[in-house]
This record gives structure tokens, sequence and C-alpha cells, in this order.
């Protein structure tokens, strides 16, 4: 048994990366520890030698040109080609960002090496040392979703007044250390995206309120809605729910690009749903837990 305190950050990313411990690229030694910790439940952990043994190849030096990366090397062959003479950079748009933001389902369909060049070719960066294919795709919805709503901020617009709610404590089990609340569509609002912006202080309140006393949490979602279809008088009803996985909230999560990013993933599941072609449309929109 060796302390955690003992390793390097490189050598407790490695750990993480090996036992699928997400969410740690970013965070400092102590952050790492934290999360190690939560996920396995212990203050110690046993490491394996042949875990931070293995040797790291060195990395050539590669420069970015013309949206492609060239190896020192080799650069001065690319600028004399035509290729490079005639690049044109091409310009962000809101368009662009439209239309990769409304077709999110297809980053599902690519290789990982596709979706680096999706990334390179979008100027998106953070990307280089994610290795699992659902970590660069939640990581490129993330990126997408804000850039969105750079241009299309409805969703978080002050133009409607936002309206209050108060969570209902429904569960609590294993000394209070699991929680679920439940948060009615008092207001009956009939847009899911404007029932998910209003209680977004709310959902972010619960969330620091129980990091202060835990610092760390494993956070789902599950959003319910009643769906109908039929015609002539004879309508069917049915309750559908729409969940996220749990996903790991340290003391240094951005908590506003987090909920962002679970609407999103509420949204995209909502509208998979509806184009599946069963003829279920949304009738009311009930609570989020």
């Amino acid at each position: 048994m060796e302390d955690l305190k003992s390793k390097t950050v490189r050598q407790l990313q490695e750990y993480c990366r090996g036992n699928d411990i997400r969410g740690y690229s970013k965070l400092k030694k102590v952050e790492l520890i934290t999360l190690i910790q939560y996920h396995n439940g212990l203050s110690s952990f046993p490491f394996h030698n042949d875990l931070f043994s293995k040797p790291k190849k060195k990395r050539g030096l590669k420069i970015r040109c013309c949206g492609k990366l060239f190896k020192e090397s080799s650069i001065n062959k690319h600028l004399q080609t035509k290729a490079h003479q005639n690049y044109k950079p091409k310009k962000a748009s809101q368009e662009d960002h439209g239309d990769d933001f409304d077709n999110m389902q297809r980053l599902h369909r690519m290789t990982i090496n596709q979706l680096q060049e999706f990334c390179r070719t979008r100027s998106i960066t953070g990307y280089s040392k994610l290795r699992r294919k659902a970590d660069i795709i939640a990581h490129i919805e993330s990126i997408l979703f804000k850039r969105h709503f750079e241009f299309d901020s409805d969703l978080f617009s002050v133009s409607r007044e936002r309206s209050t709610y108060a969570p209902l404590e429904v569960e609590t089990a294993f000394k209070s250390r699991l929680k679920t609340y439940d948060i009615q569509n008092e207001h009956n609002l009939m847009l899911p995206k404007d029932f998910l912006s209003d209680v977004s202080p709310l959902v972010r309140g619960l969330i620091t309120k129980h990091l202060k006393r835990l610092h760390g949490l494993k956070v789902n979602f599950q959003f319910l809605c009643d769906y109908e279809k039929g015609k002539d008088g004879k309508m069917e009803e049915m309750e559908k729910n729409f969940k996220t996985v749990n996903e790991v909230i340290l003391e240094s999560t951005d908590l506003v690009a987090y909920y962002r990013s679970v609407i999103q993933k509420l949204l995209t599941e909502m509208d998979e749903f509806v184009a599946r072609g069963s003829g279920w449309t949304l009738a009311r929109i009930k609570s989020l837990e």
C-alpha cells in the first residue's frame, strides 16, 4: 500500500485513466487525490509498478498551419506548396455553430480520429489528452453548447421573467449521503428549455450546499414529462423520463457549464425520442429530480 500523496500528478492521472475515473484532466494534485478517494472509498490505494514504469515516447514538435499539424522537419516543405499559398481560414459564423449544434448526434458515429479532426477544424482545444471516445464527445458537446448560446441565448435570457421553485426532498439514505430532490413544474411551463433554465439557480444552489459538506458528489438527473398521441378523441398518454448518468462533481467544477451540458443532453434525448416516429408529442412537463 502506498500513500496517494507520494504520487506525482502524472501518475495519479495515469491511474484515473487506467481505472475509468472521469473528470480528472484539469484537476490539481489535491483534487485528483480527492477524486480517487471518493471513487474508491479509500484513503490509500495499491498501485502497481507497471502502471508507472511505462516509458513515455517523446513527442516531436508539431506546428499548426492551414488548420493542420505538421512536423517541424516538414513545415518548410509545406510552406512552399500551393495548398498553403491558396489557403483561406474559415471564419466561424452563427450558421456554422448552429449546424454543429443541431447535428451533434452524428458525433457518436465518428471514430476517435474523426472526432479529433472535428476539433481541429473548429478550433476546439483541450481534447488532446482525452483518450476515450465518450470523453471527447462530451467535451465537444460542452464547447458547442457554449458557442451556440453566445449567439442564441434565449435559454438563459433575462427578457422572460424567471419563475421561482421550491425543491421537495423525497428521499434520504446512507446517513444523508444519498439525497433525492423533486422540483415540480408548478408554473405549468410548456417549453422544456424554459423550465430547465428557470430551475438552474436552484439546482446549482443545492449542489453547492452539499459540496460544502461532502467535498465531492455524484449527481444525476431525471426529467419527467407526459406524452400523448392519437386522434378523433382517442388519445393515449404515457409518462416518459429522460435520465443523465452519474457524474462526479468537485468544488472546482464549473457548475454553470456543467448544468448547461445537462440541459443539452436532456433536450437532445427528448428530440431523439420524438424523431423515432412513434407519434408521441409532449403534453406536459412534470418535474426534474
